[in-house]
This record gives C-alpha cells, sequence and structure tokens, in this order.
C-alpha cells in the first residue's frame, strides 16, 4: 500500500539533499577551489547527490512495489555515511595541518 506521507517526507528530503549539494559546490566553486577545503565540499556535495538518489530510489520502490530497490536504496545510504566519515576525517586533518599543532587535546 502506497504511504502518502512517507513518499511526501522523501521527496521533501530529495529536494534538501540536492540544495546541500549545490550550496556545497557553489562554496567549493567561490570559496575553497584549490584551497585546503576544496576536497571535503566535493565529497560533501557527491554524497549529497549519492543520498538524494537513494530517496528516489524509495520513492520508486514504494510506488513499483520492487523489492530489490530497497537493496540499493540501503547500499547507498551506507555510501553516503561513509561519504560523512570521509568528509569529517578530512576536515579534522586539513584543520590541525592549517593550525600548525598536532592533535587536539
Amino acid at each position: 500500500m502506497l504511504d502518502i506521507l512517507e513518499v511526501g517526507l522523501d521527496a521533501v528530503v530529495i529536494a534538501l539533499s540536492i540544495g546541500l549539494a549545490l550550496y556545497s559546490y557553489r562554496l567549493y566553486e567561490r570559496v575553497f577551489k584549490g584551497g585546503l577545503f576544496a576536497r571535503i565540499f566535493k565529497i560533501i556535495a557527491i554524497g549529497a547527490l549519492v543520498f538524494a538518489s537513494a530517496e528516489a530510489l524509495d520513492i520508486a520502490g514504494e510506488l513499483l512495489s520492487f523489492r530489490y530497490l530497497s537493496d540499493i536504496h540501503i547500499a547507498l545510504e551506507a555510501i553516503f555515511v561513509v561519504s560523512l566519515f570521509i568528509s569529517v576525517y578530512l576536515f579534522f586533518n586539513s584543520w590541525v595541518k592549517m593550525s600548525g599543532k598536532g592533535t587536539p587535546s
């Protein structure tokens, strides 16, 4: 059975994810391109697009009742979480490198 609330919330999440991807790419292009944090914002933008596509697959799975789309949806969300971990790790390393100090205590 089609759950209208879930589909509606997934649509909102897709819009927000695309907005995050566009804003991250805009920050990369205008502020950080060629800098220390450039790679981080590119990874965040790509991760947000992966998450948006995962939510789109969730909507498609809900509409088509195709059970394998759920597995792909979960795999894409896992890729998104890994991209967030990588972004935070790179941000931390860049911040430490920028400050000139070792690991903060």
